[in-house]
């Protein structure tokens, strides 16, 4: 009897382009163009040290909720986040510009961001000023999503994003060093922020929690949504409510959805499920691009 032969399958983001170390486009196998009900391109801002495999699980449902849109992913390390200039992350990012217009103009294009965490919400920024610096003008966005995001450092918070998802993979001998070098990453992180005038370090996390209600950088027009949950062990829930909070006060579009018992960037694990999940996404991206 022949033996079964094994479905091989195919590596996590394979059919995505690699443009730059922290730029991938994947663009639709039909060359028709999506109809005017759907984004010409979705830009997705992955968080801190996600796996391809998980980031896999939101391209994947975008290409079924949207199969002709084309996405555009920027990714982020620690290391890009704590310890890069500004002006580097934005130099790394150089290829996203021309990947998001590449299929249509700034006016006709329809886009949708989707930042996750902290890390996604930095990479958006570096991308929105890195076009405002190009154009004089802000991303042409119509739909914008912070998933588990954003907030300012906090120490045990912080301290659980640094150690989550390494650590639990290593062994003690490798772990321990990794936990000190996390400790004091995390307490200089807190001290700066919280302790020190704001100027300094400023684009480190304040200069981003501020860009992202920067109508310079991020059109009035554009309609937003918060998906967060009180059960996030990595962002404090009051600091993403406080951010649309003033975001409604300077006359943006705010939309929000509390994913009970849902844990951090993985929103869609909440006790409403998936289908409030991405009913709320599709939803929003109804919203705003009626708005344009």
């Amino acid at each position: 009897m022949a033996s079964a032969t094994k479905m091989v399958q195919p590596k996590p983001l394979s059919a995505f382009n690699r443009l730059s170390p922290c730029v991938y486009l994947y663009s639709p196998a039909s060359a028709t163009a999506p109809p005017p009900s759907d984004p010409s391109t979705i830009l997705l801002c992955s968080w801190n040290n996600a796996a391809p495999k998980h980031i896999s699980y939101y391209t994947t449902y975008y290409t079924n909720l949207f199969p002709l849109s084309r996405i555009v992913l920027c990714t982020m390390k620690t290391s890009q986040f704590l310890l890069q200039s500004e002006a580097q992350r934005r130099k790394d990012i150089a290829p996203v510009i021309d990947a998001l217009f590449s299929e249509s103009s700034d006016q006709d294009a329809k886009l949708l961001v989707h930042c996750i965490s902290n890390g996604g919400a930095k990479r958006f920024y570096g991308v929105a000023g890195l076009y405002q610096s190009l154009k004089q003008k802000p991303l042409p966005i119509s739909s914008i999503i912070y998933d588990s995001c954003p907030s300012l450092p906090r120490f045990k918070r912080d301290l659980h994003a640094l150690l989550h998802v390494p650590g639990a993979k290593l062994p003690w001998l490798l772990y321990i060093p990794l936990a000190v070098a996390a400790i004091l990453a995390a307490s200089i992180v807190c001290f700066v922020v919280h302790y020190s005038p704001h100027w300094i370090w400023r684009d480190l996390v304040r200069g981003p929690l501020e860009g992202l209600n920067d109508e310079k950088l991020v059109r009035k027009e554009a309609t937003r949504g918060y998906i967060y949950s009180e059960e996030d062990e990595v962002i404090e829930w009051q600091d993403v409510e406080e951010h649309g909070e003033v975001g409604s006060l300077k006359g943006y579009r705010v939309e929000r959805i509390k994913m009970v018992g849902a844990k951090h960037a993985q929103m869609f694990r909440g006790e409403r499920g998936e289908g409030a999940y991405w009913g709320f996404v599709r939803k929003l991206w109804v919203d705003g691009s009626r708005e344009v």
